[in-house]
């Protein structure tokens, strides 16, 4: 349905008078730059001042309106070819409190004091901190992100502002830069408040469906009503064209490795990649966990493909080594291109994939999941698919998978390192790829 000239989805479902509230600020048309500010942006409307409201004030009244206030940046590419981009919204409120803190919300992305000098420094060490404090336990993370930045647009756009190059780009903002940045988030704050860009979800009660939709089309009209949203098609060239071999190294202060070998996979859709998809787990369960964990001493390892992004990753966590876990995923993977599979191990490994799909959800779960859906465009007909594919999957399909993944890894890999120095210059004795610069994080 339509409110205030723009869609809205409701899911009725049992709430217990809670409502549920997401909505996307659709960000498909702004600048490289613009793209860059936007996690500081969101960090700052969560952690300013309000008019004559202190950040304090500001904060208890979302308390006391909502149970759950977030804002943070959304997206991937979608199951119909273009890729989605918004800031999302979410929160949670009692049914008597909705319009109150719906407009509050409103008149807060609109209108925060987001260039409040002193806030917004204290903003900027705060998210720097955070990067630095992440990167410790989650550096495989920001491996594999890295690692595969370099196979799309959005995947690229996704590294910038979220991995490693927002980081830097955090690091790279000096004091006495501040004023023009403050000026460029409040820019970019009447750009986004525009109705035009919105696309709502609600989960209620179903005997509140009316009175809330009349709501809904009060704050959605709250928005000013700018200019029709233009989609930019963006073009890096760091993202391959066809055929790379990207090698990225990056210091931190450790004594081990946090690694990211990523190809693609094959055509979502196909029975090809869900193939993929169950020796993902079958590799992560099996070989990957008793060679790199169990032999070769690391404290974790994975496999994974992303259906959506059509990307296949290796990782491993807190590993002694490096050329040798480079060198064992190339044979693992190798070995599950021709040996024969027990159809016990598919078995198990397909009751993990399909088992995380059916476990039951909260309330606040099953909106999101039905939010993300809508936005990525994953329809009822592409999951019944997707799982007839999964569950035809055998012994043959899992060696045509993985062979699809060696040739696709021929012409198109990326291999991202986060490691200490001393191991660095060890482990490029032991493959050339490692003989090259790297790049020291700012911890």
């Amino acid at each position: 349905m339509l409110s205030g000239g723009q869609d809205l989805y409701i899911r009725p479902l049992f709430c217990n008078t809670i409502v549920y509230a997401d909505f996307a600020v659709r960000c498909e048309d702004l600048s490289e730059r613009e793209l860059l500010l936007l996690p500081l942006f969101t960090r700052m409307v969560q952690m300013t001042g309000l008019g004559e409201l202190s950040y304090s004030e500001v904060s208890q009244k979302l308390k006391h309106l909502t149970g759950d206030f977030n804002l943070f940046v959304e997206m991937g590419s979608s199951n119909r070819g273009e890729d989605t981009m918004v800031m999302l919204c979410r929160t949670k409120t009692l049914y008597e409190d909705f319009e109150q803190a719906m407009l509050f919300i409103s008149e807060l992305l609109g209108k925060a004091n987001v260039t409040d000098l002193k806030q917004l420094k204290l903003v900027l060490n705060n998210y720097r901190t955070d990067f630095a404090d992440s990167v410790t336990y989650n550096a495989h993370s920001f491996a594999s992100l890295s690692a595969a930045s370099v196979f799309s647009p959005i995947q690229w756009e996704g590294e910038q502002l979220s991995g490693l190059q927002q980081w830097f780009f955090l690091e790279s903002i000096k004091d006495d830069a501040l004023d023009q940045l403050a000026q460029e988030l409040a820019l970019l704050q009447k750009k986004l408040h525009n109705r035009r860009r919105l696309i709502s979800h609600l989960s209620c009660d179903e005997e509140q469906v009316t009175s809330l939709s009349n709501v809904w089309e009060r704050f959605t009209l709250s928005f000013a009503e700018g200019e029709e949203i233009v989609r930019k098609q963006r073009f890096y060239e760091q993202v391959s064209k066809g055929l790379v071999h990207e090698v990225q190294l990056y210091r931190l202060p450790s004594t081990v490795s946090y690694a990211a070998w990523a190809m693609r996979t094959s055509a979502k859709g196909t029975p090809l990649q869900a193939a993929q998809v169950v020796l993902g787990q079958l590799l992560s369960t099996n070989d990957l966990w008793e060679v790199i964990r169990g032999q070769g001493g690391a404290y974790g390892v994975s496999a994974n493909a992303d259906v959506m992004e059509e990307m296949f990753v290796f990782s491993s966590y807190r590993d002694p080594r490096i050329a040798g876990t480079y060198s064992d995923f190339k044979r693992i993977l190798t070995k599950y291109a021709s040996v024969p599979i027990e159809q016990k191990q598919i078995e198990n490994a397909l009751i993990t994939t399909i088992g995380s799909e059916l476990k039951p959800l909260s309330p606040a779960q099953d909106s999101m999941l039905a939010f993300r859906r809508l936005l990525y465009h994953i329809t009822d007909e592409f999951r019944a698919l997707r799982r007839e594919q999964l569950l035809k999957v055998d012994g043959k399909a899992i060696n045509e998978g993985a062979q699809a993944l060696l040739d696709n890894a021929v012409r198109e890999d990326s291999y991202v390192v986060l490691s200490g120095s001393q191991l660095l210059e060890v482990e490029k004795e032991k493959h050339p790829m490692l003989d090259r610069p790297s790049v020291r994080l700012p911890l």
